[in-house]
């Protein structure tokens, strides 16, 4: 897969956990941090 794809790819899966976490009460904090997370991950490996 192309590096673009990849980074849809995690872009959905944040969105869709930001989209539960406040569904479900959780903290934004958490949601939002974890996208950063995951965005630090994805630029690490390129």
């Amino acid at each position: 897969m192309s590096e673009e794809t990849v980074l849809y790819i995690f872009l959905g899966m944040w969105a869709l956990f930001t989209v539960i976490g406040f569904s479900k009460k959780f903290s934004a904090i958490i949601s939002i941090g974890g996208g950063f997370i995951v965005s630090m991950l994805l630029y690490a490996t390129k």
